[in-house]
């Protein structure tokens, strides 16, 4: 008895000893961006759950065509008689006495067998409407799988660098906290000298004390990150990780214009949106709505950039200076003009593909505008908008419609149109000119998947 407890105790023993090196034995995952989507398209819960509902899918269909199959039926089945029915008959035998004869009536067991195939001929389109649905359903599932991939790559790569931005803040923190210190460590040797006040010493003490809560919430950020990160690609949160890579510097072309140096900026806010306006004179001025998040570009009719030089809120009202005119104008969404020239907009979408390039047809594009804006007299009576397209990623737009937005009070007019053929990837463009109110509130494109 004592061997074996000390058998079982050396095991546990050996057990202990050896499972923190096994622990940390493990090797580290050190995943690349493309690395980390390849896993997340593997092991992610929503890609799983899709590629079940496309199997489901499939199945649907071939049950549904089933229903045209002849069907054969089977049965059978075994009977035990537990008391079998006897019969007792006096005969008489040769010499004329009776003697009893006991009759059993029926088997010990009964054993039958059955079949029966049935072939429907008529069910009054049952099966054809039961076929359609299932297929219909199993491409809905196959678009379905397609947009939770695009959605986990888009997933992988946001969290991927939520890391290396979490890593990035505390290089920067750290560094902060750093040069703080520093500059504290100066101080107290000015305080001491009689060259610094009190005040800058309480000063510099507390700039260090509120960077240090700063670098364990930014570690901390670096842990959660890395949480969430193993969740979306449906590791163990257990698994060992690390991440190769760097933040890219973000793309500055747009502002890469002839004479930066004459750069101007200004902010406004206008029915609830807050823009902020860059302007590089006579190149271009992008405005960025920090409500949508969307940039967008202004220009004054016949100039590449916008006039407008400054804003301020005065008298109630909101102006803007004009730098070529040296006039000074109200802005605001119920002005159908621009300090007296044409207001022209155009609207872009971005491209619009199917996953694998293939042929999509366009059956329709409805636009959500605000209708019935039409004016009592005069150009914009009856509002009319540019609709057209482009096949070769914007760089050459045709097939230009006309659209109307309605007249005035015409509040249930559907902008829309039908029938717009077939595309690899298109763009879609909207614009206008007429003097009206315009409000776009989004569009909606029905496209159609498969090959022509």
């Amino acid at each position: 008895m004592k061997q074996i407890f000390f058998l079982i105790a050396g095991i546990f023993l050996v057990s202990l000893v050896y499972e923190p090196y096994s622990v940390h034995a493990q090797s580290y995952l050190d995943l690349s961006i493309d690395q980390a989507i390849t896993i997340a398209l593997k092991n992610n819960r929503d890609i799983k759950n899709a590629n079940e509902e496309k199997v489901r899918a499939n199945l649907r269909v071939t049950e549904a065509a089933s229903g045209a199959f002849p069907q054969i039926n089977g049965s059978w089945s075994l009977e035990k008689n537990l008391k079998p029915m006897i019969f007792v008959i006096s005969i008489p035998d040769s010499t004329g006495k009776l003697r009893k004869n006991r009759l059993k009536v029926g088997a010990d067991h009964t054993v039958s067998l059955g079949a029966n195939i049935t072939q429907p001929i008529y069910v009054g389109g049952k099966i054809g409407t039961a076929l359609k649905a299932a297929r219909i359903y199993r491409q809905f599932s196959s678009e379905n799988l397609n947009t939770v991939k695009q959605n986990v790559v888009m997933g992988a790569a946001t969290a991927y660098n939520r890391i290396l931005l979490a890593k990035e803040m505390v290089k920067i923190t750290g560094a902060s906290l750093e040069q703080a210190r520093k500059h504290l460590g100066n101080v107290e040797k000015l305080y001491k000298n009689g060259r610094a006040t009190e005040y800058d010493l309480l000063r510099s003490r507390v700039n260090v004390a509120n960077l240090k809560p700063g670098l364990m919430e930014a570690g901390n950020n670096v842990k959660i990150s890395l949480l969430y990160f193993k969740e979306f690609l449906g590791l163990s949160q257990n698994t060992p990780l690390t991440i190769k890579g760097k933040l890219t510097e973000p793309d500055t072309s747009l502002f890469k214009l002839a004479n930066p140096e004459n750069a101007y900026a200004f902010t406004f806010r206008m029915e609830g949106h807050a823009f902020y306006v860059f302007t590089f004179p006579d190149e271009g001025t992008f405005v960025f709505d920090a409500s949508t998040g969307r940039w967008c570009e202004w220009q004054t009719f016949g100039f590449d950039d916008w006039s407008a030089i400054g804003f301020s809120n005065a008298y109630n009202k909101r102006l803007i200076g004009d730098r070529r005119s040296n006039k000074i104008f109200e802005i605001g969404i119920d002005f159908l003009d621009d300090a007296g020239g044409t207001i022209r907009w155009e609207a872009t979408s971005p491209p619009i593909a199917s996953p694998n390039n293939e042929l999509t047809r366009h059956n329709m594009i409805r636009i959500d505008i605000e209708s019935g804006v039409g004016l009592e007299s005069g150009q914009g009576i009856n509002p009319q908008i540019w609709l057209e397209w482009s096949n070769e990623d914007g760089s050459r737009y045709e097939n230009k419609h006309l659209l109307d937005i309605g007249k005035v009070g015409d509040t249930k007019k559907r902008v829309f149109k039908r029938r717009l053929g077939i595309a690899r990837s298109r763009t879609y463009r909207i614009s206008g000119s007429d003097p009206v109110k315009i409000a776009i509130l989004g569009a909606y494109i029905d496209v159609q998947g498969g090959r022509w």
